[in-house]
């Protein structure tokens, strides 16, 4: 990491899901399962108000309409923020109003690939993911950059990117992972981890990233 970026990657507990999250913007549902379903997690750098470099941890999600970055990420960066009025939906028309979106430049980690996006900020976009470290010994193809070199071990999503950009985000290449139904996608963050695998004793976390939202709405 060069010296002028940063990491930002705060650690908290995890939680059981209670009443008082069924209106976050993802719906999230808890079972007992032993089929761990991989959600597309990058590694990727947001600017600060003094354009300073820091890296966070962000999903790809093209069932969302919108960009998301963590309400207190935003204020660690001290990022300027814009006044909207967006109803957020999600599954069962559950629905959370947005009240502030952020400008700001992402990029990978080589700079190859540059764009200022807007994203609403939210409170949360999910909980720890994955729920618990999943055991990948033999699943990952030998010598590909990832994505997210723990993307098997839980941790904190800082922000999301959604339909807007994710299409101009993929780069051709795709590796089938032996005696598995992992799939490894490459991107310009590197290759992000999809697909399925079974695990045993597994606590499986339904999310459903299906968003709609409008950022044109701006005030």
């Amino acid at each position: 990491m060069r010296k002028h970026e940063r990491e930002f990657n705060p650690a908290f507990p995890s939680r059981e899901v209670s009443e008082k999250d069924s209106n976050a913007v993802f719906a999230i549902n808890q079972k007992k399962g032993t089929t761990s379903v991989f959600l597309s997690s990058v590694k990727c750098f947001v600017k600060d108000s003094y354009d300073e470099k820091w890296q966070i941890r962000g999903l790809l999600d093209v069932g969302s309409m919108t960009n998301l970055i963590m309400k207190k990420f935003v204020e660690k960066l001290g990022l300027r923020k814009e006044k909207v009025n967006i109803l957020v939906t999600c599954l069962n028309d559950s629905s959370v109003c947005v009240k502030n979106c952020v400008t700001t430049e992402i990029s990978n980690s080589d700079g190859s690939y540059k764009k200022r996006i807007k994203m609403l900020v939210v409170d949360k976009i999910t909980d720890l993911t994955p729920v618990k470290n999943l055991n990948v010994k033999g699943l990952i193809p030998e010598n590909i950059n990832l994505a997210d070199d723990s993307f098997y071990v839980p941790g904190p999503i800082d922000c999301l990117l959604g339909a807007e950009i994710f299409y101009e985000l993929l780069r051709s290449g795709q590796i089938c992972s032996e005696n598995s139904n992992l799939i490894f996608q490459n991107t310009v963050f590197g290759f992000v981890a999809s697909g399925s695998n079974s695990f045993a004793d597994t606590e499986a976390r339904v999310h459903c990233g299906l968003i709609k939202g409008d950022l044109n709405q701006t005030l």
